[in-house]
This record gives C-alpha cells, structure tokens and sequence, in this order.
C-alpha cells in the first residue's frame, strides 16, 4: 500500500476531526490577521503538530499534523518534498512568498465546509450589526 492509500484509509474520530476542523480555522484566520509568528521548523502542541516549511512549492506552508499521523506525514514529506501533501488555503503573503496552510489528515470537504461556515457566521454577524441590515423587534 502507498502513502496515499494509507492516508485515504486513515480516519480520526468525529471528535478529533472536529477540534482539528476548529484550529485550522482559527491558524487560517490567525495568518490572514497577524501574519506567520512561528519559524521554520517543528512546533509540539498538545495532541499535535505545527510543521513550518519555508519552501514547498515555491511559499511557505503551515501543516497541522495530528500526533497519530506524524510518522505518514514526515515519509510523505521526504518523498514528495515539494509537492502538495492533501488540502491547502492560501492565507496570505510571507516575506513575498505565498503562505498556506494545510491540515495533514483531514478530509478536504470537512476543512473546506468549516472555512465557509466559519466566513458565513461572520459575515452574517456583520451584517447583522450594520446600520444597513433591517432592524427587527423582538
């Protein structure tokens, strides 16, 4: 079995996927706003990992990497250095390069629904509270 058949058959359970759902919005979000604050390299977080590449395909990547699937990850990686490792956003621009961030593990219509229902909430939230929005007694 390849590594991308290993990687299709690999699933979290619904509660992981949920949480890493959550903090994939929260780092695209985080890198729209404040930019990358963390460098190139490994950063250990409680039941995973921020992985920090300076040149895949041409930018700057942030992978989320759930602790269980650290070993397929860091194999893909060596194999396939600069290709695309699963689902990415393009979150902005760091130091003229394009930066992206992925979530190694996590499947790409769930990290795709969560983005948009995360886009959705505020938008409406926003329009809610604009002087434009109809204003409804209760």
């Amino acid at each position: 079995m390849n590594q991308w058949e290993r990687l299709s058959s690999t699933h979290l359970e619904e509660k992981e996927e949920k949480k890493f759902q959550r903090l994939f919005v929260q780092t695209v979000k985080k890198l729209q706003t404040e930019g990358l604050k963390w460098g190139a390299g490994e950063h250990e977080r409680k039941g995973y990992f921020l992985v920090v590449e300076e040149n895949r395909a041409g930018g700057w990547f942030v992978h989320i990497v759930p602790a269980q699937l650290r070993t397929l990850f860091e194999e893909m990686n060596q194999k396939s250095p600069n290709a695309f490792l699963g689902f990415s956003v393009l979150a902005g621009e760091h130091e003229g390069k394009p930066l992206r961030a992925s979530c190694f593990g996590v499947k790409c219509d769930l990290l795709a629904k969560s983005l948009a229902n995360s886009t959705k909430r505020c938008w409406s939230y926003r329009w809610s509270k604009s002087k434009a929005a109809p204003h409804y007694r209760r």
